[in-house]
């Protein structure tokens, strides 16, 4: 007798809006306050699938990608951010992650940004009551932060390892990686994509 046939759900999502906070991240293992130095990796092979997960936790990344866009973005996905938001201690969005959870109708109210490509299709297809921020590497809402386009993240992921972990922890993560941090106010990109005036 045949096993039935499954049908598996592939979230896309961007590589680096996933990877450059990971890498950061993975050094906060066990360990780190002792040894920062130690070489933590993650995994990117799922264990446990939105459908079934009951826990509460503390904090969550959402990258952007393919795979967030309205026509794309699993069902199962929507319903784990809209359970998930409210119990996190913090959501951090990368690119048009944030676009995910603004279909999730979890930062309804909020200051959020997202890719400064996409921005205007995300915003005309998002909830009136976002404040979406036209320049900004990433915005700061106190248990949500959301980084602009792709490589952006890592900006915001050393900015919310400065607020959870100190500055000189950061620094000597920083120092292990050899990132040398954009502020938050540098972006560029807004105005090349005509979201804000150019410079004179």
């Amino acid at each position: 007798m045949t096993e039935p046939a499954t049908q598996p759900t592939v979230l896309s999502f961007g590589l680096l809006d996933y990877a450059g906070p990971m890498d950061l991240l993975g050094f906060l293992d066990n360990t780190t306050r002792d040894d920062p130095k130690r070489w933590a990796r993650f995994n990117p092979h799922p264990k446990v699938v939105f459908e079934f997960t009951g826990k509460q936790f503390d904090v969550i990344m959402v990258p952007g990608g393919r795979g967030v866009r309205p026509n794309a973005i699993p069902k199962s996905l929507l319903h784990f951010l809209k359970a998930q938001f409210p119990g996190a201690k913090y959501v951090l969005s990368v690119c048009t992650g944030s676009w995910a959870l603004a279909q999730a109708g979890v930062i309804d109210g909020r200051r959020a940004t997202t890719n400064k490509a996409s921005f205007l299709t995300v915003v005309e297809n998002s909830s009136k009551t976002i404040n979406w921020v036209r320049k900004a590497r990433w915005v700061d809402d106190g248990t949500f932060w959301s980084a602009s386009g792709v490589s952006a993240g890592i900006d915001m992921t050393v900015a919310w390892l400065e607020h959870v972990v100190g500055t000189q922890l950061t620094l000597e993560i920083r120092a292990v990686v050899e990132y040398t941090k954009a502020e938050q106010d540098n972006d560029e990109w807004a105005a090349y994509h005509g979201l804000v005036p150019k410079a004179a």
